[in-house]
Formats: structure tokens, C-alpha cells, sequence
């Protein structure tokens, strides 16, 4: 497991940051929140190096995301003998909700980590989103990811 750029240039010029897990010679990429330009990587520690602004919140973040893909790998590998890249998926997916699929303690993680990283104008802006779900739904209790369906509005 490591963090990586992707080779796919994006339009503004930089490269995603994803961590990619490897299983059984078969890989999976999961996207950061975080975006880079090459001399902003150092490709050999899986980090930002000191041209890239906020270096250091920036790899604090990237640590406890890999943190979260150890801890899975390792409840995984106490479950069972061997596991797929899908297990994997599905609870480190999982994982990031704190209580295990509420959708506004996921929010509330995710703002707090936006703003751990100095992201201030993305976390306002999940802060604002959350509170306008919450006053749509006129929730009173928690709202769990299978509560949460596609709509699909055709114009004919």
C-alpha cells in the first residue's frame, strides 16, 4: 500500500493523489481529497515535499488515510485467512464513517479533515451542504446511506 500520483494529468495540470492497494498482483486506486503537481511529490516516500504549500497538515492528513487502510487490512486479515480487493473496499469505505454509515457523522469527519488541512473554503462548504440536507429532510434522526437513492428525472 502506498500513495501515489496518478499518470493521468487533469485539466488544471496536476495529478490526483491516490493511495493504491495491491492484493493478489491486482491493484485498486483510492482518490484523497488532494490533487498534486510532480515537483510538489516526492515519488520515493509517498509524500508532499516542501514545494508544495501546506507540506506538512497536507501529509498529516495523507498518514491517517493510510493509517485507516492498515487498520482495515489488518481487521481483515484477523476475520479470515484471505481477503479480496472488494472486502477491502467495502470496509475501508465503511471505515471512513465513524458511526458505520451515518451520513452526517461522515460529513462532520469530513469537514474536520478539510479543515485539519487548512481547507477552510471546502469545509464551509460541506458545512453549509450538510445543514441544507438536514433542513430539507426536517431530520430528526440519523440518516444512514441506505436511506439515500438515486433520482433520475428525464426531460422527453
Amino acid at each position: 500500500m502506498r500513495t501515489v500520483l496518478r499518470k493521468k494529468q487533469l485539466s488544471d495540470g496536476s495529478y490526483p493523489v491516490c493511495l493504491r492497494v495491491t492484493k493478489d498482483r491486482r491493484s485498486k486506486y483510492f482518490k484523497t481529497i488532494y490533487n498534486a503537481f510532480p515537483k510538489e511529490w516526492d515519488e520515493r516516500t509517498g509524500s508532499f515535499n516542501k514545494n508544495h504549500s501546506n507540506f506538512i497538515q497536507d501529509n498529516r492528513l495523507l498518514l491517517k488515510f493510510r493509517d485507516r487502510a492498515l487498520k482495515v487490512i489488518a481487521e481483515l486479515e484477523m476475520e479470515k485467512d484471505d481477503f479480496s480487493l472488494r472486502e477491502f473496499e467495502h470496509n475501508f469505505r465503511l471505515a471512513f464513517n465513524p458511526v458505520r454509515r451515518n451520513v452526517f457523522d461522515f460529513w462532520d469527519e469530513l469537514i474536520k479533515e478539510l479543515k485539519l488541512a487548512g481547507r477552510m473554503g471546502n469545509a464551509r462548504f460541506h458545512k453549509d451542504t450538510s445543514k441544507s440536507v438536514q433542513r430539507f429532510l426536517k431530520w430528526d434522526k440519523d440518516l444512514s446511506f441506505t436511506d439515500i437513492t438515486p433520482c433520475i428525472s428525464r426531460k422527453v
